[in-house]
Parts: structure tokens; sequence; C-alpha cells
């Protein structure tokens, strides 16, 4: 879409807008899509919506826009690799979205939840599974190492049940922040075998190293409950520094015994198996060319992610030899 200044004038150069669409491209395979599907190829200058008329990959005069060769470059690159894609694997990791919390009306309640999916991607190239909080089962967390319970504040007694049938199986669970009961205000059985539940307090603005600003004093509590390995009193996700939560994650992450890409450079790594092949996603969203390191079969493997841009590389899982990448 169209964004403009207050003097009309556009936004974004049309390099940057394609930009934009190769890192969403990448963005949305890494989430697991099975495509992407074009809204509208030519442009509509009749329509009377500013923002609206401009969508579509040719102008009115005939040109196109630098986002088709977006296009392009992908279509090139899943031609080739296509026939090594099956059904991937699933996640390793599970992290629980805080529904309720929208529901109950607490501001930025999905933002914390956020924040650490980019954390994980960034910084352990782990792309968690994400399930609401009101969809939880043990058979979604079946065979899962480690669940993410970040600040949700209520959980339902059911919710509470999968997630102590999935530690009993074996599955690590970790919370941050406290849980307060349920969506009534009870605090089911369930809920209690946990040892999370507590009233808490409103964080405070500094507390313990983090920082919490943007008003979440008065929208975001702590638990006052003591700290264990697997429940952090804080809701670090939400921290202005990232350092306390990245910490967290590295010992949960092996703890649980799960497989790390760490990176010190903010480039997005997400690989997904196949029986054949590995596909890897990586997502640059800094002004810099980077390498991204990633672990193929055991052995390092650099990947050059062009600045503001995006890299889709497919191996094969025998060999480790590239059947296609796209530029």
């Amino acid at each position: 879409m169209r964004l403009e200044g207050f003097d009309g004038w556009h936004w974004r150069t049309p390099e940057l807008a394609a930009s934009i669409l190769n890192r969403k491209f990448a963005y949305a395979f890494a989430a697991r899509a099975a495509g992407n599907i074009e809204w509208a190829w030519n442009i509509n200058p009749y329509m009377p919506i500013d923002n609206e008329s401009v969508i579509g990959f040719i102008r009115p005069d005939g040109t196109v826009k630098p986002e088709l060769a977006v296009i392009k470059q992908h279509a090139d690159f899943f031609r080739a690799a296509a026939p090594w894609l099956d059904d991937f694997e699933p996640d390793p990791v599970v992290i629980v979205i805080p529904q309720s919390r929208v529901f109950m009306n607490r501001p930025a309640a999905l933002d914390g939840y956020r924040r650490a999916v980019r954390l994980l991607a960034e910084n352990f190239g782990v792309v968690p599974t994400a399930l609401s909080d009101m969809r939880l089962s043990a058979e979604r967390l079946r065979n899962t190492r480690l669940v993410i319970v970040p600040s949700v504040e209520f959980l339902s007694a059911e919710a509470a049940e999968a997630l102590s049938a999935a530690s009993r199986a074996g599955t690590k669970v970790l919370f941050t922040g406290t849980v307060t009961g349920d969506f009534y205000g009870d605090v089911p059985d369930a809920l209690r075998t946990l040892g999370v539940v507590d009233r808490g307090r409103p964080v405070a603005f500094h507390e313990e190293g983090s920082t919490f600003d943007r008003n979440l004093q008065e929208t975001l509590l702590r638990s006052t409950l003591p700290r264990t390995e697997w429940h952090e009193p804080l809701p670090l996700e939400y921290a202005r520094e990232s350092e306390p939560f990245v910490a967290l994650m590295r010992r949960a992450l092996s703890a649980a015994g799960v497989e790390t890409h760490p990176s010190e450079v903010p480039v997005t790594a997400r690989l997904l198996y196949a029986p054949r092949s590995i596909f890897g996603v990586f997502v640059n969203d800094t002004t810099t060319d980077v390498t991204r390191r990633v672990m193929i079969n055991g052995a390092p493997v650099d990947v050059m992610v062009p600045a503001g841009g995006s890299r889709l590389v497919v191996w094969d899982r025998a060999t480790a030899k590239i059947i296609a990448q796209t530029n």
C-alpha cells in the first residue's frame, strides 16, 4: 500500500517497497506457509482510494515496479526446490500466545510474545510453533521439548492440564511473569499443580537490571514467587533490554536439549527439516550485509544475507549439497 508523508510524497522508494516485500515473503515461509498469493497484478488507477489504487506490479503506463523481480526470484527458486520439499518435521519448541489477555483488554497484550519469537529466531535460529492459550491440548504438545509460556496472566483449567500432562511426559515448561487464575478469577486444581499461581504485583520501571517502560507498570505483572529453573518471575520478554531474556532462553534451550544456531548478529534463521532436504530461511532487517552461520549435519555453514533482504536455501539432507538458493 502507498504510505505518504504530510506533503503527499511517497514514504518509501520503489526499491524499499521491493525489499520489504522480499522480507515478507521470507517471513511467510519461515512461518511454514505453503505459498504466497499476489493480491493485484495491475494497478487500478480508477479506484478512489489513494493507498489502494497503487497496489499492483504493473503501473498504468506499462512499466513494472521493482517488486516484480521479487516474485520472479522466488518463482525461480521454488521451481528448483519444490521436488525436494515435503512435510516438515514438528518444531521442538512451542510458545503459547496469551490471547486471553487480549480479551481481557490488556494493552500491548501480545507485544512480549512477538518479541520473544523474534529474539529466538535472531539469536538462536529457533522459530517456535505458536499455539493460543485457549487451544492448548496434550495432543498438540506431544513430543515437544520445550514449551514457553510468556506472561499469560490467565490460564484455563484445560490449558493448565495440557501443560501439566506435557511436563509429566518429559517436556520442559518455562513460565515467565505470573498466572493469577483462570478467566473468571478462580484457581482450578489443574492450575495449582503447576506451582506458578500468584496474584503478583505491577512491574517497576527498573527490575533487577531490566527496564519496563511504555507504561507497562500499569498493565503488566511480575510474580512474587521465588525464582526457579522453570519459572522466571519477571516478564523479561517485555523488557527494553534483550540480554536478560536471551540469557534465560539460552539456559532453557540447553536444558531442554534443543538444537540452536547461535548468532551475535540480529538476522533471523530458520531451518525446516523435510525427509530429503533442509529448507533454510534467512531474513536480514539490518542495513548491512551479514553472514549468518548455521549447523548443517553437524558442520558450520555460513550464509550471506543481503542488507534489507533475505535468502532461501535448500540443502540435500544426506550430503549437505545446495540444491537451490535465491540470489
